[in-house]
């Protein structure tokens, strides 16, 4: 079990090390996904473009044993989006949004696929778009086409937000809404929790 110093000094050196994930000389940083001293989390800082799979892949080699991925990203692909979330739930990875960070549109989809999620920062979601946030026939056809994987990490309670925002919009939870959504998961002592609320 880990020691009540070990969680503190390793939330202190992520506090630390996130005023700028490239200015920490001992982080080390593979596309979009930064790894850390500790062995224990990875964060994704950055857009989930067309190398975040295999970036995501890298940083595990680099930390086989994390157990929480920390998430500060505007979105990107969906296709990827899906790819580390299920990279994410076969794992069993724990994912947080602490206070200070937001995870939206694809990143949502990574958030939910933790084994326990929370959030303090901001979550937000929206419709699937083109890739300049429009809205599209194709983007609604491709929707359709990917909503039963969505469907396997995102609650219907979510879904419905994001299906009823517009793509060139973003509906960001509120506190309110977070709670009675059940949005977050995990208990009160969880890696995750403790992460999210510093």
């Amino acid at each position: 079990m880990r020691s009540v110093f070990a969680l503190a000094s390793a939330v202190l050196f992520l506090a630390l090390s996130l005023v700028s994930a490239q200015a920490a000389p001992s982080a080390q940083r593979f596309g979009s996904f930064v790894v850390f001293p500790s062995t224990d989390y990875i964060m994704l800082d950055g857009d989930l473009n067309d190398r975040a799979v295999s970036d995501f892949r890298r940083a595990l080699k680099a930390r086989p044993n994390a157990k929480l991925l920390v998430l500060r990203s505007a979105g990107g692909y969906v296709d990827v989006g899906l790819d580390v979330a299920a990279m994410v739930r076969s794992r069993g990875l724990s994912t947080a949004v602490p206070s200070n960070m937001h995870c939206f549109s694809a990143c949502t989809y990574i958030f939910f696929a933790g084994r326990d999620h929370i959030v303090t920062g901001k979550l937000g979601v929206h419709r699937v778009g083109e890739a300049d946030g429009s809205a599209s026939a194709g983007a609604d056809a491709y929707y359709r086409s990917v909503k039963g994987q969505i469907q396997r990490f995102v609650p219907k309670n979510v879904i419905k937000y994001m299906e009823s925002t517009p793509s060139t919009s973003m509906h960001v939870f509120s506190r309110k809404e977070i709670n009675a959504l059940s949005i977050n998961k995990g208990a009160s002592g969880s890696f995750a929790r403790q992460f999210a609320s510093m």
